[in-house]
């Protein structure tokens, strides 16, 4: 007998409880996720590229340079969105 068992680990199974914890965490990394999100997505409208550019992160390692790279660009003057959408009527 081990006396040294995980607490998700009975008669021989693995059960998983989804705990108040476990909710409370996922709900947090949901926010955060989305304003991560909304963040990246405004400072490439700032640069003058397209929202799709972040779906260039799949590509494991050089994805993430790029967009990293991207993220770091001037912001442009002349962009194709020069009006905020909170000023639009």
């Amino acid at each position: 007998m081990l006396t040294h068992q995980s607490q998700y680990f009975v008669n021989g199974h693995y059960e998983m409880a989804a705990n108040l914890n476990a909710v409370i965490f996922g709900l947090i990394l949901v926010l955060v996720w989305i304003a991560n999100f909304t963040i990246r997505a405004r400072r490439l409208h700032d640069s003058n590229h397209s929202n799709w550019w972040l779906l260039i992160s799949i590509i494991p390692v050089l994805g993430i340079i790029w967009l990293f790279i991207l993220l770091l660009m001037p912001t442009v003057e002349n962009e194709r969105w020069p009006l905020n959408q909170s000023q639009v009527q």
